[in-house]
């Protein structure tokens, strides 16, 4: 049995949610029988905006609630420097990339960059 599926958010499929939510319950992931993943460099991402207002960040800590945070591992920097010389992507992206990879998950995201350079072992499901 392969157990259920991962699913790591890049900033802009996390925003996606976040932005469409009408309270902040609605922020939560839920992603029935799904395990549902952040790195930590989309956490910070999230947090860093610049002007958040009260009911964005509370929107923000549901979705961060529901989610794992996973943090940068030397495991993780290995693989995103090799990602970063191979596909050419932003460090950031190739970061969350690489996140994807070492946790053998899905990949959420709006960015075509991803589906442009293809990845070895990468999975990616584009929202667009």
């Amino acid at each position: 049995m392969s157990g259920p599926t991962k699913f790591v958010f890049d900033t802009n499929a996390a925003l996606v949610g976040i932005k469409a939510a009408t309270s902040v319950e609605e922020a939560s992931v839920n992603l029935s029988g799904s395990l549902p993943f952040i790195s930590v460099i989309v956490r910070m991402e999230l947090l860093a905006k610049p002007g958040l207002q009260p009911d964005e960040l509370a929107k923000i800590g549901a979705f961060l609630d529901s989610v794992t945070v996973v943090p940068l591992t030397e495991e993780i920097e290995e693989e995103a420097i090799a990602i970063r010389r191979d596909a050419k992507l932003k460090l950031p992206d190739a970061i969350v990339a690489a996140t994807a990879v070492k946790l053998g998950a899905i990949l959420l995201t709006n960015d075509r960059e991803f589906t442009k350079k293809p990845i070895s072992a990468l999975t990616v499901r584009s929202l667009i």
